[in-house]
């Protein structure tokens, strides 16, 4: 995953790069790429980056890397980069062996083929880095008969905990503050009738989610969310039927939010 916020007249483009770090010939696999931008509306960026990710099927792309060889997984177009403008995108990707994966800005006097005579960007407040094990598989039995609540995108609530990982340019240890990238699929399983809502809980959101239907959805439909004070009717969990949700935290949004779990019993209530 990777989300970048032009903040210099110098770069005309992003490239991410995949190179061969071993001594045999690697086979790398793509399976999902969506990668979107520039524009200056970085929440709608995010939510439309997810909601395509969230879409996609499988659809394998086998790349062969000789020892030392470099592959131009994506570029940006070629029209520019404008000051403030975003550019993201998601690529799921596996490999023989050991493959580094650059992601760069580039001027106009640059190419995606001499990496090393650029500088590093320096560290900000935005996660960089590798996390292992960022997806995670949920199951949720639910047996109370009131009103419960799962909250993601904070650490150490419940389940959820923010990512830790390494920063490959410094070497440093890093938090993924939100878990940005992670995929969560939370199966649930329910005793009663019970709805579900996406309250965000940060300042604002756009975000996506894949229903209990299979289908993929934009939360909210239209507009934003601004505060607490909304949510997004995400489905209705029948007795005895497991159902799953995915949800991915959109770039460009505030990551808490939760999921109301709502026994049909509380709805008149909210």
């Amino acid at each position: 995953m990777f989300h970048h916020i032009n903040n210099t007249v110098a770069v005309q483009q992003l490239v991410v790069v995949a190179e061969n770090q071993g001594s045999e010939t690697v086979t790398l696999t793509q399976t999902k790429a969506t990668a979107m931008g520039p524009t200056g509306d970085v929440m709608h960026l995010g939510q439309t980056a997810a909601l395509e990710y969230l879409q996609l099927s499988n659809q394998p792309r086998t790349i062969l890397l000789k020892p030392g060889e470099k592959y131009l997984l994506y570029q940006s177009p070629k029209t520019g980069w404008k000051l403030n403008q975003a550019i993201t995108g998601l690529f799921d990707l596996t490999s023989s062996g050991p493959v580094s994966i650059t992601v760069a800005a580039l001027g106009s006097n640059d190419y995606w083929n001499n990496l090393n005579s650029l500088p590093l960007l320096p560290r900000d407040v935005h996660p960089r880095g590798t996390f292992p094990n960022a997806d995670l598989w949920v199951d949720i039995y639910l047996s109370s008969e009131e009103p419960r609540k799962i909250e993601l995108g904070k650490d150490q609530q419940g389940f959820e905990s923010w990512l830790t990982g390494y920063d490959a340019l410094t070497g440093a240890a890093v938090i993924n503050r939100g878990n940005y990238g992670s995929l969560y699929h939370l199966t649930f399983h329910p005793e009663r009738r019970t709805g579900i809502l996406l309250n965000p809980r940060g300042l604002s959101f756009k975000g996506a989610f894949r229903g209990l239907d299979g289908n993929s959805y934009r939360a909210p439909a239209y507009d934003s969310f601004y505060g607490s004070r909304r949510a997004a009717v995400v489905g209705v969990l029948e007795p005895g039927q497991p159902g799953t949700i995915v949800y991915l935290p959109p770039n460009g949004s505030d990551a808490p939010l939760i999921f109301g779990l709502i026994p049909e019993s509380y709805w008149p209530d909210f």
